[in-house]
């Protein structure tokens, strides 16, 4: 018999023997890889991320480019007339070691940290005052804080979608569809305090959450710290919402997670304690100014602004009549009507997906009306519809719970019916609610060109059925179990990525470098060579942009912001405009109109004239008649008033102890010696008793010191301030020294003390470790 030979134990092929001669770097780490899950579990998450961090450069690639050809900028709007100015004045001041307390640029004279909405303490403006320094702030480094500021909102929400879901594809798509949805990509873009306010709910959601689950109060008051950076964002309307939603979310997910009543109180008021006692600084200034502004209460028919019901069809067609801001994808959508079976925790998302959906509906909807007066501040703010991040956020998280629900590798084969007939009739309600308001707009010429009227119309919202068309079958055989997880999860993930940058790619974008008052450079440089303290009239924004004296240092009596204080802008709205340019120290009118009365013509800068007042008073004067008006409204009367000769008298509110000289025996001699955004030194000298006028705005905070002593400020003439003014030689000083703004830093010490006292008792507290 031939001799047997022993069968070997292990017969490797030729690729096993070639794999084994020529390892892969997986082959090697395989084995070290399984012995430290956790390495491999680091490794998914910096994927994950870096895919995030990958499409946020993508998004945003033509922003930052050095291919000029391909360079584009975000288009004027608020972010260029507005809050640039408000970030370049910051840097200014902030890289010069002082604090921007006080914006003598716009208004005659404007509280400006006090304007939330110039997020002076805000910690991404610091670190931009850092870049930026003594060079400027330049346009691009704005833009790239704008990036910054969106890869945050991603990076938050993923770890918001993670914790709630325990799912990382899911949390995937829930951070791609918040971030890059129609309200992040198209509103707040040109509103960079809505963008810096809304991007920390979900990190500040994602504390609560893990303080509620872990009962821990640490987790919240994490969460009141990034509450805190939230308001300093500057937009209190937001602010306000984030706070509700906060304290809702508190109550609810500590009932769901076993929290006594007791034990939820205390979690809100740590919550509130750390977020508005650190805050601090910045809220107390600003509700003074909110009692001085017009937005101390709002006429309903203002403030209950808000969505049509015929708009919310953007939610399904991002082209309908140009609602971006209410598309957060086909898929994403889809999906969150696909949960199967909604929890406890579903509960909260989709009650708030409805509320802000009914909110930003403002007068047309009967949430606003119930909430108008019932809850403190929504009083106070307009435009209803930017409660629509809200809708946002929550869509985004259900999308995500119905995404881990077919998605994850479980099997779907009990549930794949019930699911395919939701899918179908899901799917089918979707069309009919984007296209019967589309056809029913269009009735007229469908009625009179039939199906060739109504095809070309249907057309033009393809979007949706396209959508729907691919994934459809995607969700079907995913349902069947015929495509696996990791390949269904890659599909959707792409479907969904591929529709919100093609609907929100071009948001805001435009090719032309905004350079802020581009038509006036010329007439620019001739004014910033005239001598003496003086203001600028423009005929209106396009001929002199409002905030455009925080660029040049050339002084503007109008401005842009929201919290403009209320005299001021009643005095601008008055139809006495010599009366305004004598009042607010205006020197010069840049108009393109022809004026021929007290003026002269002095340059010309195309279509733009520049034209010089004669008889221009100067910054600060001293007058003898003063007459004094019963209430503001007698005192703005008297001030408008033609017998009114502000060169030579003043309406006061309340009557001085001086009593005034009926004239000078000499002409009074009062020189500016100092003048700083804070600070106003004035020599005078005068052979009578009189009133010194200062064609500065009156405000809370200003403080005069005549010779070294205070000196009571008087409001004079609705707007400015006034001292009453002894005979003889004197040195006055005013100075602004807000006792809010101490008040508010006082405040905000106490509570960082408690924060750094309660860090140390927990760490104090923990057990030692035994070696």
């Amino acid at each position: 018999m031939p001799k047997q030979h022993a069968k070997k134990p292990h017969d490797d092929s030729e690729t096993d023997l070639k794999e084994r001669r020529n390892p892969s770097i997986l082959h090697l780490l395989g084995p070290w890889l399984r012995r430290y899950p956790y390495v491999t579990e680091y490794l998914r998450e910096a994927a994950a991320l870096s895919l995030l961090g990958a499409l946020i450069l993508a998004f945003f690639w033509r922003l930052i480019t050095p291919d000029s050809s391909a360079r584009q900028y975000i288009v004027p709007g608020d972010f260029t007339n507005q809050f640039y100015p408000f970030h370049f004045y910051t840097v200014k001041e902030l890289s010069s070691g002082h604090l921007p307390l006080w914006n003598p640029y716009i208004f005659s004279g404007h509280p400006f940290l006090a304007d939330i909405q110039t997020a002076v303490l805000y910690p991404l403006t610091i670190i931009t005052a850092l870049i930026a320094r003594q060079n400027g702030l330049s346009f691009l480094i704005l833009e790239w804080r704008v990036i910054a500021a969106y890869a945050l909102a991603c990076l938050f929400t993923y770890g918001l979608a993670r914790e709630l879901l325990k799912d990382r594809r899911s949390a995937l798509l829930v951070a791609i569809t918040f971030t890059f949805s129609g309200f992040l990509t198209s509103y707040p873009a040109l509103q960079l305090p809505i963008l810096d306010t809304v991007i920390w709910l979900p990190l500040i959601l994602l504390f609560l959450q893990r303080g509620i689950n872990k009962g821990n109060f640490l987790y919240l008051t994490a969460a009141g710290i990034v509450f805190c950076i939230s308001i300093l964002g500057g937009h209190p309307q937001t602010a306000m919402l984030i706070t509700y939603t906060s304290l809702l979310y508190i109550l609810y997910s500590g009932w769901v997670g076993g929290w006594t009543w007791g034990r939820r109180f205390l979690g809100i008021a740590l919550f509130l304690f750390i977020g508005f006692g650190l805050a601090a600084v910045q809220l107390i200034p600003s509700l003074e100014l909110l009692t001085h502004s017009v937005r101390d209460k709002l006429p309903y028919e203002v403030a209950s602004w808000g969505y049509d019901w015929q708009s919310l069809v953007g939610i399904l067609l991002p082209t309908w009549r140009g609602e971006k801001a209410l598309y957060i994808g086909i898929l994403p959508l889809l999906l969150a009507l696909l949960i199967p079976r909604p929890s406890k925790q579903h509960l909260f998302w989709i009650g708030l997906f409805l509320f802000s959906i009914l909110l930003s509906l403002g007068d047309k909807g009967f949430l606003y009306r119930l909430l108008y007066p019932l809850i403190p501040g929504f009083a106070m703010f307009q435009d209803q519809e930017r409660a629509i991040f809200l809708y946002s956020l929550t869509g985004s998280i259900l999308a995500g719970f119905g995404f881990q629900s077919i998605g994850s590798s479980r099997t779907l084969s009990n549930e794949s019916a019930s699911y395919t007939r939701r899918l179908i009739l899901v799917s089918l309600g979707l069309l009919l609610l984007a296209y019967l308001p589309v056809i029913l707009q269009n009735w007229g010429s469908i009625g009179s060109f039939g199906l060739n009227a109504l095809l070309p119309i249907l057309s033009n919202y393809k979007s949706l059925a396209l959508l729907l068309l691919l994934a459809f079958p995607l969700l079907y055989l995913r349902l069947q179990g015929k495509v696996n997880a990791p390949l269904f999860s890659a599909a959707i993930v792409a479907l969904v990525v591929l529709d919100l940058f093609s609907a929100n790619w071009s948001n805001n974008f435009g090719p032309t470098q905004p350079v802020p008052g581009a038509a006036i450079k010329s007439t620019t440089a001739f004014l910033e060579h005239q001598s003496g303290l003086f203001r600028l009239r423009g005929q209106d924004e396009h001929v002199l942009p409002p905030n455009y004296g925080m660029f040049t240092g050339l002084a503007n009596i109008s401005g842009d912001t929201p919290f403009q204080i209320k005299r001021m802008q009643q005095l601008l709205y008055s139809p006495h405009e010599w009366r305004l340019w004598q009042l607010l120290n205006v020197k010069y009118i840049l108009t393109r109109a022809k004026l021929d009365q007290g003026v002269k013509l002095v340059f010309e800068e195309g279509d733009i004239k520049t034209y010089e007042m004669l008889f221009a008073l100067p910054r600060a004067y001293v007058v003898q008649q003063v007459r004094v008006a019963d209430s503001p409204e007698q005192a703005l009367a008297m001030v408008l008033s033609e017998g009114f000769n502000p060169g030579t008298g003043a309406v006061l509110e309340e009557k001085p102890k001086l009593a005034a000289a009926p004239a000078q025996q000499q002409p009074a001699t009062v020189i500016i010696t100092e003048y700083t955004p804070k600070r106003m030194k004035i020599a005078t000298k005068t052979s009578d008793d009189g009133i010194l006028v200062v064609s500065e705005t009156y405000y809370p905070g200003w403080k005069a010191y005549l010779d070294g002593q205070p000196a009571k400020i008087y409001r004079a003439d609705y707007v400015l301030r006034a001292i009453e003014l002894p005979h003889g030689s004197h040195e006055l000083l005013f100075v602004y020294d807000p006792d809010s703004f101490k008040m508010g830093l006082i405040i905000s010490s106490i509570t960082s003390f408690f924060l750094l006292l309660l860090s140390l008792i927990t760490t104090l507290g923990q057990p030692r470790r035994t070696p």
